[in-house]
């Protein structure tokens, strides 16, 4: 009995030992690991990079002549007030006055002049002349700059100087924000990042076990490895160490994504740097929730992909769970966007074992969740990572050694059903 149980210890064992080992030594394994790592880490110097070009640019800047804005004043006996207004709003221009009849300065505009021009004829009332329409036209700019113009003159009239009417009319309020719960703002955009993250990873390495229990069916080695290790055996160790390989390449990956933006943190704008602080909280949820989905997605897979001997048929068996999956993740998407975390539909699906990953998830790291509904959320995925373990390798079990058309689900309980039946007798 010693014998049976440590060979079957040792089967597992050296099947998680090839499995991990062999995503370790594979060459696109490693090449795409490398690639990762090179893009992050030319992506930390990507703001340094456009900073000191931007530096460069705004030097140039200095010394190049400023695009100029047109502006004829019929409203007012004197310039000034519309002058500053106009000059508030487009700091990065030249606002020049000048008395041009309309036909030269719609010329001058078309030439390349003007970058556009503004003819005031009443207080509130004014003629946009611009080369180009679109939908980023400055027309509500200058409609705040018009009435900034407006309110100064008005208020000089009532004795008040022009000091002081822009003085007042630049009055804004400051605020202090006091969180009491989740602050979505500081945790929106990495939320996202890690979101995104989570997704290619289960899809990458489900794909990664999908892959290899496929391509072990179409070359007939399977065969082979049924004479060494058992069915059983040879599901949990391909799972498990296909999802060790995923957890070192991860791990690779943000070790050095931490050391890189550390290092260049220094270099970027606090508004750029804060993208790419992620709380530690939200790092340690994004980590567990990969492998409890990691875990639910790979066992379904694994026995899907044993019922087919071709990757073409595998693609189409798959699919149901993928909808399932990518269903997930819009849902999710939809209320990190909406900012409504504890929506019916988003509670619902915290709890379900296909969706909980990504919807409690989003729930910890964007809203206020209680302990008891965290602890029920992954219990609820331990337990279904058992059951769905349990069935996976009773399907691997018949699957393995299946060939031609898929069978139906249909028949494949009934295939357990009978094999169950069968151990009993």
């Amino acid at each position: 009995m010693r014998n049976k149980s440590s060979g079957r210890k040792s089967g597992f064992r050296a099947v998680l030992s090839f499995e991990y080992m062999s995503y370790l030594k594979n060459k696109a394994f490693i090449i795409s690991t490398i690639v990762v790592i090179l893009l992050i880490a030319l992506g930390s110097l990507i703001p340094a990079i456009i900073i000191g070009f931007s530096s460069g640019d705004d030097e140039d800047q200095e010394t190049e002549e400023k695009p100029k804005i047109a502006v004829v004043n019929y409203a007012y006996e004197n310039n000034d007030a519309i002058v500053y207004a106009l000059q508030k709003e487009f700091d990065g221009n030249e606002v020049v006055t000048v008395k041009d009849n309309i036909d030269k300065i719609e010329s001058d505009v078309e030439n390349g002049k003007y970058e556009f021009a503004v003819v005031l004829e009443k207080p509130l009332s004014y003629k946009y002349i611009t080369n180009t329409s679109s939908i980023f036209d400055s027309t509500d700019t200058i409609d705040s700059a018009v009435a900034f113009a407006y309110k100064t003159t008005e208020l000089e009239k009532k004795g008040i100087t022009s000091e002081q009417s822009k003085k007042l009319l630049n009055a804004y309020p400051t605020r202090e924000i006091i969180t009491l719960g989740k602050d979505q703002t500081t945790t929106y955009l990495s939320t996202y990042i890690l979101l995104m993250l989570l997704y290619i990873a289960i899809l990458s390495y489900g794909q990664m076990v999908c892959n290899s229990v496929v391509t072990e069916k179409s070359s007939r080695a399977m065969e082979m490895l049924i004479t060494c290790a058992k069915p059983s055996d040879l599901m949990f160790g391909k799972v498990i160490g296909a999802g060790l390989a995923g957890f070192t390449q991860a791990a690779a990956i943000a070790a050095v994504g931490v050391i890189a933006f550390s290092a260049s943190s220094t270099m970027m704008p606090i508004d750029i740097s804060s993208i790419f602080s992620f709380p530690v909280e939200s790092a340690a949820y994004a980590m567990l929730f990969f492998v409890l989905a990691f875990f639910i997605y790979a066992f379904v897979m694994a026995a899907l992909a044993s019922l087919v001997s071709r990757a073409e048929d595998m693609n189409n068996l798959i699919t149901p769970i993928m909808l399932v999956f990518i269903f997930a993740v819009f849902v999710v998407i939809f209320g990190i966007n909406s900012g409504e975390l504890d929506t019916p539909l988003m509670i619902i699906t915290s709890y379900i074992p296909f969706t909980a990953p990504m919807s409690m998830f989003a729930r910890v790291t964007m809203s206020d969740v209680a302990a008891w509904e965290i602890i029920v959320s992954v219990a609820v995925q331990i337990v279904s990572i058992y059951i769905l373990g349990r069935l996976a390798a009773a399907i691997y079990r018949i699957g393995v050694l299946l060939y031609g058309k898929p069978p139906k689900l249909r028949e494949v309980f009934k295939m357990l059903k009978a094999h169950k039946t069968a151990s009993k007798s």
